[in-house]
């Protein structure tokens, strides 16, 4: 009996179609794959949220401000301003949890990365959504991971704005007080990247942890008193 192999034409067509097989699968993997980093970036929500709780118990229920430059506190207010910032505060309790591999021959701690963020190996330029805006990982200490809300404390050239205690946040279980960002202080007009299928991970002040599908940013995600 003659041997039969496989024509060109054969050939081409099993080719296809593995091509076609492939086209398929792949939106279902990166989707499963993207679930499973949204997963992760939940946990490490959760872990930091839990960092901030030991904060507030330390400071006698003090949120830790998002951006603290200086260490001149009043008296009414004590451990309000003991960090530059709430990665800086957070490095107090959990090192490994705010130490960026890339970033450890730095001096100032950052937040991990959420594992949907680009970049991760510290080399890549990152395009903000909506903007000509690019960040660079390895010499931009706090971009890439988690951004915390505004109103917690910052202290700018042009913006002062006092930490409070938890209780003054009066929804709690309905307001922002860490997210998903590119920037590691967020507010409405701030840059946001929707990283995992179109959402947004967010641990609110109750110290749960939820998410968000795209949509325009909300005033009332951010304010202590609506």
């Amino acid at each position: 009996m003659k041997k039969r192999l496989f024509t060109l034409i054969e050939l081409l067509v099993v080719i296809a179609i593995i091509a076609i097989l492939a086209a398929m699968l792949l939106p279902a993997l990166s989707k499963a794959r993207e679930k499973a980093r949204a997963t992760s970036c939940v946990n490490q929500l959760k872990q930091i949220a839990l960092v901030m709780r030991l904060y507030q118990d330390d400071y006698e229920d003090y949120v830790c401000g998002s951006r603290m430059p200086n260490k001149n506190y009043p008296a009414d207010a004590p451990g309000a301003y003991y960090t530059n910032s709430w990665c800086v505060a957070g490095y107090a309790y959990e090192p490994q949890l705010f130490s960026r591999n890339e970033l450890k021959g730095g001096t100032t701690p950052c937040p991990i990365l959420c594992p949907s963020c680009l970049g991760e190996d510290g080399e890549t330029f990152v395009t903000i959504k909506d903007s000509s805006t690019t960040i660079h990982f390895s010499t931009t200490a706090n971009q890439g991971g988690y951004g915390m809300t505004q109103g917690t404390g910052y202290l700018s050239a042009t913006a002062t704005l006092l930490p409070s205690k938890i209780f003054e946040w009066k929804r709690p279980s309905e307001t922002f007080m860490i997210a998903d960002n590119p920037v590691d202080v967020i507010a409405q007009t701030w840059w946001w990247v929707w990283r995992h299928n179109k959402a947004i991970n967010v641990a609110y002040f109750d110290g749960h942890v939820g998410q968000v599908k795209e949509q325009a940013v909300l005033g009332n995600w951010f304010k202590k008193n609506w």
